[in-house]
């Protein structure tokens, strides 16, 4: 029978049993406690109690080392993993034991760590390598009988949106104030070619193709390879290396951060002093909130600007996820509304394109109905009727559209356009002449 006693603030649940270690834990709660040795006597008395002896003698900070030999180490972003490692050891949850670890040890590392002025997706990266450590203990190292305190945590929210873009000023301004090396040749091919800044500075000379305008990948962060075209300012940029031989650029990763950071605080401060001579009011927003990977952001959103629909950024950008290439993916107001004023085209000798013929025109010719339908999250059945013809694109079905390119007012205006020449006209909606047959292989590329 287990025992309980205050202990602190908190209450402890000692468990003395013949043929078992003892057993002593304390929760904030009494409640707590008496629901934690209940499940762990009965554990027992069933025979499938799991020793936790291995668990009270390994710290936090010596499983973090273990971690990082035989998991960390293998994976692509080791080198960012090993700083938030470093950041763990440093805290005072490394010298507990991990079976000491309580859910409320980690909320209070939340806090401290939110008051120390951290992103709450830097804190939700830490806690995730803490958590999956836990896994790995009980499944891999033997600790079996380890409970994961991450359980019940409530996590710290995703990154935040953001829609910062670089313009062309802000560029030209911060390749002026760091005229040094490589940096402004690197910070242009971020913003031409949507490319990581680690693709971009890992790529070698062997990987490159001017005359074909294409950079090989073989190993990206999601593990696939991919080709990124390049532009005609992309190639210019290139072409002025002084070697086609080993790695395009020197520089490292790291390094180029640092470098951006620095260039960024002298182009600002460049910009202030160039406004108070001049007599102007500084512009608030000018470099302020801008980081290195805007560059990537910036690629992106003109693609998009170029008329690109989801799909085929994501097919540059190197994105799986469509959520992510839309955060990515910021183009100029004004630009897409005089993309919608120049679609769908009028004949005044005939009626307006059929919504399904448009669609048809937007449509990836490499992807079957399925495959479509699910980078659009629009059910199979609902993707071929809107192709066949036989179904009306109302506000729903137009938002969904828009990983197509087009915006959805622009869907609306097509389908309001057809409608009313329907109307006038005294027609009724005939489904696409093609038929069904010839809509599913449309999208395979078949005739």
């Amino acid at each position: 029978m287990a025992t309980y006693r205050r202990h602190g603030a908190g209450w402890q649940a000692q468990i003395i049993r013949k043929g078992y270690p003892a057993r002593y834990r304390t929760f904030d709660t009494k409640e707590a406690a008496q629901k934690w040795a209940l499940q762990v006597e009965a554990d027992m008395t069933k025979g499938v109690y799991k020793d936790p002896t291995t668990a009270l003698n390994t710290t936090l900070g010596d499983a973090l080392d273990r971690y990082q030999r035989e998991i960390s180490v293998r994976k692509k972003g080791a080198r960012q993993e090993a700083s938030r490692i470093r950041a763990w050891k440093n805290s005072e949850l490394a010298k507990k034991t991990l079976a000491r670890l309580e859910t409320a040890d980690f909320e209070a590392h939340i806090d401290r760590r939110r008051a120390q002025g951290k992103a709450e997706n830097t804190i939700r990266q830490e806690i995730a390598i803490v958590s999956n450590l836990f896994k790995k203990a009980r499944k891999k190292w033997r600790m079996s009988g380890l409970e994961n305190p991450m359980k019940e945590l409530e996590w710290p929210g995703g990154s935040k949106q953001r829609s910062r873009r670089l313009s062309a000023d802000e560029i030209a301004a911060l390749v002026e104030a760091y005229p040094h090396g490589e940096f402004g040749a690197v910070l242009e091919l971020l913003c031409e070619t949507a490319m990581r800044r680690s693709e971009i500075l890992n790529a070698d000379w062997s990987q490159v193709d001017l005359s074909a305008r294409v950079i090989h990948l073989p190993d990206t962060k999601n593990g696939r390879s991919r080709d990124v075209p390049l532009t005609k300012r992309a190639v210019e940029l290139l072409a002025r290396r002084p070697s086609r031989t080993g790695p395009v650029f020197s520089i490292r990763p790291d390094s180029m951060t640092q470098a951006f950071g620095r260039a960024r605080a002298r182009a600002r401060a460049n910009h202030l002093r160039r406004c108070a001579s001049e007599g102007k009011s500084p512009d608030p927003k000018f470099l302020v909130n801008v980081r290195l990977h805007d560059g990537r952001h910036e690629g992106t959103s003109r693609l998009s600007e170029m008329g690109f629909n989801l799909i085929e950024i994501a097919s540059v950008s190197g994105h799986e996820d469509m959520r992510m290439v839309k955060r990515y993916t910021h183009p100029v107001a004004g630009d897409l509304a005089k993309r919608m004023d120049m679609e769908p085209s009028t004949s005044p000798s005939g009626p307006p394109p059929r919504p399904a013929d448009v669609l048809r025109r937007h449509l990836p010719p490499h992807k079957t109905i399925e495959q479509a339908a699910a980078w659009f999250e629009i059910p199979a059945e609902a993707l071929q009727g809107l192709i066949d013809g036989v179904v009306r694109i109302d506000v729903a079905l137009a938002i969904q559209l828009e990983p197509l390119g087009p915006g959805a007012e622009t869907w609306l205006s097509v389908q309001s356009a057809h409608d009313l020449w329907l109307r006038r006209h005294s027609l009724e909606p005939q489904p696409h002449a093609a038929g069904t047959e010839a809509s599913t292989t449309l999208m395979t590329g078949e005739t």
